[in-house]
């Protein structure tokens, strides 16, 4: 009789841990599901740096991790001449005030990358305009603009690459007060992304 029961406990106590297991599992897999619907698992951490109108040199830095539900902050785009239309864009929060955006165009019969196009938006009260835009293609005196393309899978949608941006004096004075902090200074954006886009 003592022999069964311990058995029986046994067997219920097994159960029930591989019930905890699995349930544990589900939680977690959901919990992944979530996060990466947001975009926390392929977050954007651009660092921006510039000088304001007293001399004094800013550095914006954050961890922009939401995203729509959608291909509008994650594409890969084929177009009809063989090229890819790559789009990326990441928010602070769900406000979605505060945030970051790459696009660019990428021709896997050459490797080349053109139309690059990057913009970093944040609002922090500060005396200069919150944010810092560069578009190669319209205005690019005293501008480089380096895409390092580690990893692209036009299947797939995985990507990965670095991103270095630079901009003199003259860049900030002719591409207008609309599109720098502050003009007449040098500035310049970095950052990585490690990911995977939707590929229509």
């Amino acid at each position: 009789m003592l022999s069964g029961i311990m058995l029986f406990g046994t067997l219920f106590f097994s159960s029930c841990t591989k019930n905890l297991k699995d349930d544990i599992r589900d939680l977690q897999k959901k919990i992944d599901d979530i996060s990466h619907s947001l975009g926390n698992d392929e977050p954007i951490t651009p660092v921006t740096i510039f000088k304001d109108k007293k001399g004094k040199t800013i550095t914006i830095a954050d961890a922009y991790k939401f995203k729509a539900n959608d291909y509008s902050t994650q594409s890969l785009i084929k177009r009809q001449d063989g090229t890819y239309d790559v789009n990326i864009e990441r928010f602070v929060d769900v406000d979605w005030t505060d945030h970051v955006i790459i696009s660019f165009k990428y021709d896997p019969s050459t490797k080349a990358i053109t139309q690059k196009y990057c913009g970093h938006y944040w609002y922090d009260n500060g005396d200069y305009i919150g944010r810092a835009v560069y578009n190669y293609d319209s205005y690019n005196k005293g501008l480089s603009f380096d895409i390092n393309l580690k990893k692209i899978d036009l299947s797939t949608g995985a990507i990965s690459f670095d991103v270095k941006i630079n901009g003199t004096e003259e860049y900030s004075s002719g591409i207008g007060p609309s599109y720098v902090p502050w003009t007449g200074t040098a500035l310049s954006t970095s950052f990585s992304f490690d990911g995977k886009l939707r590929v229509y």
